[in-house]
């Protein structure tokens, strides 16, 4: 019988993304059958983009850009973020503006999706359109601070505390194409992620040989 949430990873997990996953998976087990696609690459012509994780369920699903910030956080769709660290002062978030960071990765997702479809008889096109409909956020981890003043996002990419990324997942429904099924042989045929259980996920010395192996 197959574990309630299955997990599928390009690389083992540690840290704060390791008890993220930890804490995802617990959640969403009383969800019915989920997926879960964590830490992956995937590569468009000469560009890729480092996946932190695709949440499934039978309602959505849910690219996540993870950020764990625990103080206040300040930002727009345009330009740096800044957080307030522990001094009280703001300093620039390093690296990418998230926003900006989880909808490219959503179009890069959307472009593999459209490959995988291509090599692989039988997998289903988007309703309408080009896009294929599954969610993008930034997902603020443990909570967004109450005193943060960030974009909410929109269609292309939210911005969510996780308690909020919690709630999509469980209720708010985002008619699909794609079906859990749909999910998984692209998660094992075209990104060759390797199913593991959640302690394979989180250790680092996990031997992915069996991955190595496939291709």
């Amino acid at each position: 019988m197959k574990p309630t949430v299955e997990v599928f990873i390009g690389a083992p997990l540690a840290g704060s993304e390791a008890r993220f996953l930890s804490k995802l998976h617990s959640d969403l087990t009383s969800e019915g059958q989920c997926l879960i696609l964590a830490n992956f690459e995937v590569v468009r012509n000469s560009t890729s983009a480092q996946i932190d994780f695709v949440a499934v369920t039978n309602k959505r699903a849910e690219l996540l850009e993870l950020k764990c910030l625990s103080g206040p956080v300040f930002g727009s769709e345009n330009g740096p973020w800044k957080i307030e660290d522990t001094s009280g002062n703001l300093v620039t978030y390093p690296g990418k503006n998230p926003w900006q960071q989880a909808k490219d990765d959503k179009l890069i997702v959307n472009d593999a999706m459209h490959q995988y479809r291509k090599r692989f008889a039988g997998a289903p096109s988007p309703l309408n359109g080009r896009f294929f409909e599954f969610d993008a956020s930034v997902c603020i981890y443990p909570k967004l601070h109450p005193r943060s003043h960030v974009t909410h996002g929109n269609f292309k990419a939210w911005v969510r505390s996780y308690s909020d990324t919690l709630s999509a997942l469980r209720t708010r429904p985002l008619t699909s194409s794609w079906s859990l099924d749909d999910w998984r042989r692209f998660a094992t045929q075209y990104l060759r992620l390797t199913p593991v259980s959640l302690e394979g996920a989180i250790d680092p010395s996990f031997n992915l040989a069996q991955h190595h192996t496939r291709e």
